[in-house]
This record gives C-alpha cells, structure tokens and sequence, in this order.
C-alpha cells in the first residue's frame, strides 16, 4: 500500500483446493485494505497468499502488469474468526429434522417462540407463512389506493397485499406470475392452515421460476429412486396447473416424497395438500436458501 493506492489483494486457498479472492477495489486508489469472508471455512490448513494486481498497466509505477505487480514492502493483516453457537432447544433434539431446523435458527429464517421452543410439529397458518416470505424471499412491496383485505390490520395488511399480488417476488421482472400466496376476494384468511402445495408454490415462485413450472402444467409428478423414475401414487390429487411447481420443488429439494413398498412396487407419495408443520417449513427454507444464493 502506498499514497498511489493499493495493488494488493489476497488469494486464499481452502483444503479442497477452492479459491477465494478479495478481489481489486475500484477504484483502486481509494481502497487502502483488503479483505476475504469465508462463510464455513474447511477444516485444515489453507494457504494465504498477497499478490500483486495483474492486467492494470495505467497504473503509476506499474510495470510487468501480466505476472502481477505490487510496491515492495510488509503486508500487514489480521485474522478474524466469527463462531456462531446456538443455544439448545429442547424440543428439537431428535427431531427428525433437527439438521435442517438448526440451520433456519442459525440463519434467522425462523425463530423460536416466547417459551424457547421451535414447536416443529405445530401446523403453519397463512399469517405465519406471509410473516416468514417476508423475511426470507425478495419480496416487492406493493400497496394499492385502499386496502385490499378485510380481516388483517397493522403491519399484517401490507404484509398480506405484498405476497398475494402479481410479480410478487423481484425475480419476477415482468410483473406477470401470481401472487406467492393466493387469496379469495378481500379475505386473506390468516389463521387458514397452508399446504405443502402452498410451500411448493410460493418458493418456486421466489427463484423466479414461475415459467418453468407453467411449462410443465399437466405433466405427471415423478420423482428418481434408487435408479427409478416413480410417478407419485397422488399424482391426481394435484391440480394439473400447479403439477410444474411440486415437480420443481421436488428437483430442488425444497418439498420430499415419501416413498413406500408393501408387497409390490415402490410407491411414491408427496401428500401435496397435507398441512405444513414448522420442521417442513425449515426443511423448505433451508433448500430453499441454498438455491437462491447458487441461483437457482
């Protein structure tokens, strides 16, 4: 670093053999530091390297831009380890989604109530599921003249006219899709249960892959098992408009089949209009996360 800027970055290089780069500021006279995050570093040893900018020859003093260039002199950093702990929640050790439940507390997707507990097998009402849309998909907001909705007030009103009108989500450009969550009229029907079709819906929506799953109205719902193609045993209870949105929530995790054998072939069942408990929903929201930042 020196008063003509800094033309250092850092290179570090994970275990597995996986870079992460800081990168080079621009411009570079006014970045003085530089810096890495790492997200769930590997255990193991990593090599750290400060190299000198390449490919910027404008630069004053700068010669041989190709093999990196750098003013001569110590680099001086620090490292910082940030490592969050949760606190145990007594009614959510061996659940079976412990795992996932774990990650949307650790990830503020979802929280505990008043009492300290996750209640994971409690049912998810309309109000709850617009709650978390709100802090977990990128929602746009979206307010009309008047209210919309007669039965929800406060923070709940707006919330509820954002995730039930069209283009709901900012992945949708055009403004086209539906709503992420559906609606009758002027009732919003808060304290209404929410359905694994809902979920299906809603998150599919959220990446923004409305057309996909429109392209695939009508087709059978199949899922891949131990080498299989199954079609799921309820694949009629499913509305053939919306058959698309399971199959892509499947694909991407964000919904599970069950899949049974009694005496007979295997059997495939995604209980689509099942009600959704809170240990789904995080099931749900952790998929979901992962495909969001992966884009999809």
């Amino acid at each position: 670093e020196t008063q003509d800027g800094n033309t250092i970055g850092i290179l570090l290089t994970a275990p597995d053999g996986t870079k992460y780069s800081s990168g080079i500021a621009l411009p570079i006279l006014d970045g003085r530091t530089r810096q890495v995050v790492v997200n769930n570093p590997q255990a193991g040893a990593w090599l750290l390297e400060a190299r000198g900018v390449r490919g910027l020859a404008a630069l004053p003093n700068v010669s041989l831009p190709t093999s990196g260039a750098a003013a001569p002199g110590p680099v001086d950093g620090t490292i910082t380890q940030k490592l969050f702990t949760l606190d145990p929640v007594q009614d959510v050790r061996g659940h079976p989604a412990q795992a996932q439940i774990e990650n949307a507390l650790k990830n503020r997707q979802m929280d505990t109530f008043a009492d300290g507990m996750f209640h994971p097998d409690d049912a998810v009402t309309r109000e709850d599921f617009a709650r978390i849309l709100v802090l977990n998909t990128p929602l746009r907001q979206s307010l009309g003249s008047s209210p919309r909705f007669a039965d929800v007030s406060g923070d709940l009103a707006a919330i509820a006219e954002a995730v039930t009108a069209n283009g709901s989500t900012t992945r949708d450009f055009n403004y086209a899709p539906s709503g992420m969550m559906s609606a009758t009229g002027n009732t919003f029907n808060p304290s209404g249960r929410v359905s694994r079709l809902a979920i299906a819906v809603a998150l599919v929506r959220a990446l923004g892959l409305d057309a996909e799953a429109q392209a695939l109205s009508g087709q059978p719902v199949t899922i891949s098992y131990q080498g299989q193609t199954l079609v799921v045993a309820d694949n009629a209870n499913i509305p053939s408009e919306l058959r698309g949105y399971v199959q892509i929530a499947l694909n991407k995790g964000i919904l599970q089949a069950s899949v049974t054998q009694q005496q007979g072939p295997l059997t495939a069942r995604v209980d689509a209009d099942n009600s959704t408990t809170r240990a789904i929903l995080a099931y749900a929201l952790d998929s979901f996360r992962q495909r969001f930042v992966a884009g999809n």
